[in-house]
């Protein structure tokens, strides 16, 4: 469980977390949350194949400007209730063929006031 590991650290700027093992986390709610001053964040290495929570998950990280979440497997998740919401500056997200989001799934004001401009698909 990753829920709010970093929730509330507003003058955290950047995180290097390719040595994370994420390989049995089952949720990433509000993982990042209100992380405001945020601009850089190495997400390359998670394996989110059994993550089933991802609600909140960058909700108000205000200053990232892009997102490389193509080693994401979303298969699993089942919310992903505003998951980018309020990330003002977020112009880009780059995600993988394991990006999927399934019928059922929570995905309720996602990207609320979102500066989002592209999802692309690699």
């Amino acid at each position: 469980n990753m829920s709010s590991m970093f929730y509330g650290c507003s003058k955290l700027t950047s995180l290097d977390l390719k040595n994370f093992d994420t390989s049995n986390v089952t949720s990433m709610y509000g993982m990042f949350e209100y992380c405001s001053k945020l601009t850089s964040l190495d997400l390359s290495n998670f394996d989110t194949s059994k993550v089933t929570n991802m609600s909140n998950m960058f909700y108000d990280c205000s200053e990232l400007t892009s997102l490389d979440l193509r080693s994401f497997d979303t298969s699993s998740v089942t919310n992903m209730y505003k998951m980018f919401g309020l990330c003002f500056e977020l112009k880009s997200i780059v995600v993988g063929q394991k990006w999927v989001i399934n019928t059922g799934t929570t995905t309720t004001d996602m990207f609320e006031n979102c500066g989002t401009q592209s999802v692309t698909k690699q």
